[in-house]
């Protein structure tokens, strides 16, 4: 029920998924569903520039509020992003699903022992269990997703390249979630085309 927690946590975050039910028998829980293909689909199928722009800038924003409330969402890849909405649509919009790891400021989602099983987008200083999750934490995973990403970006590739190499730099000089959403509108400026509808 872990799970079903951190939803009724985040029921007013924009950009997560909403909790519907829950059953104690079976365990289980029932949460509304937002597209049909997930951030790796997406980067399969050529996408404008602008639409991976906004799928970050969403996601970047709903982090932000994530540890507005102080909550770490530890599990930050391509595959847990939903998307809605086509390749060059400009109603595109992202969700971050799969909140089974989400843990407070200051804990470890995986116990207190080292792990040396971690996935390369986990921060290592979390991983060696040597500081506990933060907002600096989730950032590195997010980093990586922008250095993935950063192959397939075209003319906002100096700001990606910059912004992934902050995240992934040392916890103390990991930017802010609301730093790299302002940044990720600058590269959308940079394009001249940052849809109407998408605030700051």
């Amino acid at each position: 029920m872990h799970e079903a927690n951190a939803l009724a946590i985040t029921k007013n975050v924009k950009g997560v998924p909403r909790l519907v039910a829950v059953s104690l028998d079976p365990p289980g829980i029932i949460m509304t569903m937002h597209g049909t293909m997930n951030l790796v689909t997406l980067c399969r199928m050529a996408p404008n520039e602008l639409v991976l722009l906004r799928v970050l800038h969403s996601i970047s924003g709903t982090l932000a509020a994530f540890h507005k409330l102080g909550l770490s969402h530890n599990d930050i890849k391509a595959d847990n992003v939903t998307i809605c909405g086509g390749v060059n649509a400009e109603s595109t919009t992202a969700t971050l699903v799969d909140l089974g790891l989400v843990t407070r400021h200051g804990e470890y989602p995986f116990g207190l022992l080292p792990r040396s099983d971690g996935k390369i987008f986990y921060a290592p200083e979390m991983m060696r269990a040597e500081m506990p999750t933060s907002e600096a934490t989730d950032m590195y995973s997010f980093g990586y997703l922008l250095r993935c990403l950063k192959p397939i970006m075209g003319a906002a590739t100096p700001y990606i390249s910059i912004l992934a190499c902050q995240a992934l730099g040392p916890p103390s000089k990991r930017p802010t979630f609301q730093q790299a959403r302002e940044i990720l509108r600058k590269a959308a400026d940079k394009l001249n085309a940052w849809p109407s509808d998408v605030s700051a």
